[in-house]
């Protein structure tokens, strides 16, 4: 194989990869959003078995929701400044109720803002639930796991059962596998699906 061959394998590798990455971005969004595999609970009822019948223990995708409509309607009815300093005034109060928990996901408000809206119908936080965090696993059930109790494995985690602020919302988990790339020589690219998704949904903690 000559250098010009060499290029053109390249290339086409290149491409190929793209449209790998495209469909199973889009497969494993549409799969998410439409809540296959999702379990529902609030931090003191999550229960292991229902958890684990709902999430594959193979390689996937998976996304963590909270709901806020009890507390910002509730906070809403309280709030007496002016409309220019709402969303200001309720992110204060959404940092507030993540808190600082020890090697745990920072909340980023650039993010955060993705779901807001001064049109009451458009806004998240008021109507449905928010991407909280998105990640990926060899194992997702196992890793949903330790994002609930947070045992620390050299990982950053949730640790939902330490977030006080937390304890009355109702939390879902979607996931999606992705058992296709399981392979060590393949799983690189779940970080590439992952990455695309972030994009798109702007989960409000985690990486940028």
């Amino acid at each position: 194989m000559n250098k010009k061959e060499l290029l053109q394998e390249v290339k086409a590798y290149r491409e190929r990869k793209k449209s790998l990455i495209n469909y199973l971005s889009i497969r494993t969004e549409n799969e998410l959003i439409s809540r296959r595999s999702t379990y529902q609970f609030t931090i003191s009822s999550y229960n292991y078995e229902k958890c684990r019948v709902r999430h594959t223990e193979g390689a996937g995708i998976y996304l963590f929701e909270a709901e806020f409509s009890n507390i910002y309607k509730s906070w809403e009815l309280s709030y007496a400044g002016s409309e220019k300093d709402k969303m200001i005034s309720w992110f204060s109060l959404l940092k507030q109720l993540w808190g600082s928990v020890e090697f745990s996901p920072l909340l980023y408000l650039n993010r955060a803002k993705e779901h807001y809206s001064y049109i009451n119908e458009f806004n998240r936080y008021k109507n449905g639930f928010i991407p909280l965090y998105l990640g990926k696993s060899k194992n997702v059930f196992e890793r949903i796991q330790t994002h609930y109790d947070g045992f620390y494995d050299g990982t950053y985690g949730l640790r939902l059962k330490e977030r006080i602020g937390f304890r009355d919302l109702t939390l879902q988990v979607s996931s999606s596998a992705l058992w296709e790339l399981g392979a060590d020589d393949l799983y690189p690219l779940v970080s590439e699906v992952e990455k695309e998704l972030r994009r798109k949904m702007n989960p409000i903690s985690g990486k940028q």
